[in-house]
């Protein structure tokens, strides 16, 4: 077994496949965290041991976090016309004859809050080697970017609507553009900590 690891390395340092071994991790560890947040989220109902662990006051305090930073770009940045009801966005045109014919809408419930991102983005560099003293703040500061990718996020969706109200738009933005970029950036903070962080760090140890 030695002997074919050694190989294996050998053959990576020959043809300089570091790369591909190190995103191959990455998408394992994505990829495992991920089946196993919906086997613990379906199965378990977030229990661990029989206590829960995520309630869903906390996914109504994410939620919350979410909405109102969202709302507020929505209405004095982009000047989008809606009224709001409960954690519901109702988009109109804006012209004083049509107020009473909504465009669409847009809600931002439990599964919007991005805590299962903020989840695998903490799990990820958790169990991705490198120093601790870094990930101690290079986990806050990524998990920051993650909420302001989602508050984007929201907030492109309702461009959407409230350009061209059409749900086909809606729904293909949301699972094929909005939702992949999630994964966008959690890769680019990920490629950032092991360019500029981890390996700057292992040449000067």
């Amino acid at each position: 077994m030695k002997k074919i690891i050694a190989r294996l390395l050998e053959f990576e340092t020959k043809y300089k496949l570091n790369p591909l071994r190190e995103v191959a991790i990455f998408m394992l560890i994505t990829i495992v965290v991920h089946f196993l947040y919906r086997l613990w989220a379906n199965h378990y109902d977030y229990r661990i041991f029989g206590f829960q662990v995520i309630t869903p006051g906390i996914f109504d305090f994410f939620s919350e976090l979410l909405f109102y930073p969202s709302q507020w770009v929505n209405k004095n940045i982009l000047g989008l016309h809606f009224v709001t009801e409960q954690r519901d966005m109702f988009f109109y045109s804006g012209l004083p004859a049509e107020t009473h014919k909504p465009l669409g809408w847009i809600g931002v419930y439990p599964g919007c809050s991005g805590l299962k991102q903020f989840l695998q983005f903490s799990i990820l560099m958790m169990i991705y080697p490198g120093p601790w003293k870094k990930k101690l703040w290079f986990i806050p500061l990524g998990l920051f970017f993650i909420y302001l990718t989602n508050i984007f996020r929201i907030v492109g969706l309702s461009f959407i609507i409230a350009e061209w109200s059409n749900q086909e738009y809606y729904n293909f933005s949301h699972d094929y553009i909005f939702r992949p970029f999630f994964y966008v950036v959690i890769f680019g903070l990920w490629v950032y900590w092991v360019e500029k962080i981890k390996k700057i760090g292992e040449k000067n140890t």
